[in-house]
């Protein structure tokens, strides 16, 4: 039965190859004693099909958890949604350090987000199993017969990273050809229901033209994010964040400064006229 074992500094992940199976033991290495509720745990989703590194990666993160109690002379049953965003700030400072990251902090926010999915996981079956109830923390009600949550944590649970959700992948961006968007652009000025309506449709086209603004994004767009103090003081480029955005990110869209100057002179006279 080879053992092989992962260490942070006061626990230990034993993994046992049984041959056609694979078990994973949690070792106190301070306390010279088995972590129960965490191998516990581990022997229970092992049955739920999961091939053996995503047993290992769950494992791990949730030792993570075990280090960071420790450290700062915690207890299980102190852990609430406080201490727990102090675990992720402290995972992500971590995480950052990571070569695989290279210091970036939206990657690393992502990844220790992650790692919440899972902590959080182990935490739902503690307290559906165990009856180990924390009272200070959020999680929606845990299904014990699929080892899952009723619905996603992040919906409930305020100790993830705002803004860092995953990005989409293999998913093709379609933007209208540029004679399309010309003739948009000339649509709006040359049949125009007021002059302010063609002013302002014009401006709509070039900016979403220009930035790529979902129609979410754009309507969530102030006028009051738009100073003309703050854009007469930028060189190239003046950056304005949408409130709402795709997954909740909180990403900076860049308006070429002139036309967010053009923006402030529409804000200033032909918005004024109207409002």
């Amino acid at each position: 039965m080879p053992r092989f074992h992962r260490t942070v500094d006061h626990f230990r992940l034993e993994r046992v190859d049984m041959g056609d199976s694979v078990v994973f033991l949690v070792f106190d290495i301070v306390r010279r004693k088995l972590v129960e509720e965490v191998t516990d745990y581990l022997s229970q989703i092992a049955f739920d099909t999961l091939d053996a590194k995503t047993l290992e990666k769950r494992a791990y993160h949730v030792i993570r958890v075990y280090e960071f109690l420790r450290l700062n002379n915690l207890t299980l049953n102190s852990l609430s949604d406080r201490k727990m965003k102090q675990f992720a700030r402290w995972e992500l400072g971590k995480t950052k350090k990571d070569k695989s990251h290279r210091g970036s902090e939206p990657a690393a926010k992502r990844t220790v987000n992650t790692k919440l999915d899972d902590v959080l996981l182990w935490l739902g079956w503690l307290q559906s199993r165990r009856g180990a109830l924390i009272p200070g923390l959020t999680l929606p009600p845990f299904l014990s017969e699929s080892c899952s949550f009723s619905t996603n944590p992040r919906r409930v649970s305020p100790i993830y990273f705002k803004g860092a959700a995953e990005k989409s992948k293999g998913r093709t961006i379609s933007l209208p050809p540029e004679d399309k968007l010309e003739m948009v652009e000339r649509f709006a000025l040359e049949t125009p229901i007021s002059q302010y309506a063609a002013r302002r449709d014009n401006l709509v086209v070039r900016l979403v033209k220009q930035t790529g603004l979902r129609r979410e994004s754009f309507n969530s767009l102030r006028t009051r994010q738009f100073s003309r103090e703050d854009v007469e003081a930028c060189v190239d480029e003046f950056s304005v964040t949408p409130e709402v955005q795709k997954f909740s990110y909180e990403n900076d869209v860049k308006i070429p400064r002139q036309m967010a100057l053009e923006i402030c002179d529409f804000i200033a006279l032909d918005r004024k006229s109207v409002v």
